[in-house]
């Protein structure tokens, strides 16, 4: 029954049902506990961590021997991946799409020394020197030596000229696509002679081997590569000022004199 002024007649809690409620706690701020965050896990490495150990260990190894190769670790680290999940198959294919692509780099840069040849500046250089420094005889007087005039030179070496200017072009293409290629090459040859290191590797030594040997070789190539483009490059270039010389002194100064003779 409600009592006076409708006060609620619910009884007051029982001495042990106040004994049971919690009590607010009276922490000072710095002890006020902070709310706990899930851990992000760390990234995986490899597909295992076993393999992703065995892939660290190559890389330090490498890395330990010459410190140049820091700057290839992401590219070295597929490698070796791949690698210890090869089996024997892989490995006589090791580095073939960057061996394929030299084959092609050495084909051009054949081509190339053949154009140059066929250009040959310097024999026409040579000969443009030799008329301008000779008297006509009375016959070229009269037959314009056998057309070795000053105009004749100039037209021919301008043209030479021209020609090299695209040559050098051409070489610093071919240039631009064997470098990325040569490094590459590195990458293979370094995972595979650092792999072959390891003792407990499933692969045919004899195999590793083989191939290894032969991509040491093809770096050889390369490297011969790499220094013939840049003496024909060389070469264009000193041609060019050759050329140059021809067009601006010594062919003006020839026909200066033929005109007072």
């Amino acid at each position: 029954m409600p009592g006076a002024g409708g006060a609620s007649s619910t009884p007051p809690a029982s001495p042990s049902a106040q004994a049971k409620a919690p009590k607010p706690l009276n922490l000072p701020p710095s002890a006020v506990p902070v709310r706990s965050t899930v851990a992000t896990p760390p990234p995986l490495r490899g597909q295992s961590g076993q393999q992703g150990t065995a892939v660290d260990a190559l890389l330090h190894e490498v890395i330990s021997a010459d410190a140049s190769m820091e700057k290839f670790r992401f590219r070295l680290k597929p490698r070796f991946e791949s690698l210890l999940k090869a089996d024997d198959d892989a490995v006589l294919n090791w580095g073939e799409r960057n061996l394929g692509a030299l084959r092609q780099v050495s084909q051009d840069q054949a081509r190339l020394a053949g154009e140059l040849a066929r250009i040959n500046p310097t024999q026409w250089t040579e000969r443009c020197k030799q008329a301008a420094s000779r008297p006509p005889s009375v016959l070229g007087r009269i037959f314009g030596g056998n057309g070795e005039t000053p105009q004749y030179y100039e037209t021919k070496v301008d043209q030479i000229r021209t020609e090299l200017m695209q040559f050098r072009k051409e070489l610093t293409a071919l240039y631009e696509e064997v470098e990325p290629d040569a490094e590459d090459l590195l990458m293979d040859v370094t995972a595979l002679q650092t792999f072959a290191k390891q003792p407990g590797s499933k692969l045919d030594a004899v195999l590793v081997d083989g191939r290894l040997r032969t991509l040491i070789a093809a770096q050889q190539t390369v490297l011969m590569t790499m220094q013939a483009l840049d003496n024909f490059k060389a070469t264009c270039a000193q041609s060019m000022m050759t050329i140059d010389q021809l067009l601006q002194v010594i062919i003006p100064n020839w026909r200066l004199a033929e005109s007072q003779r």
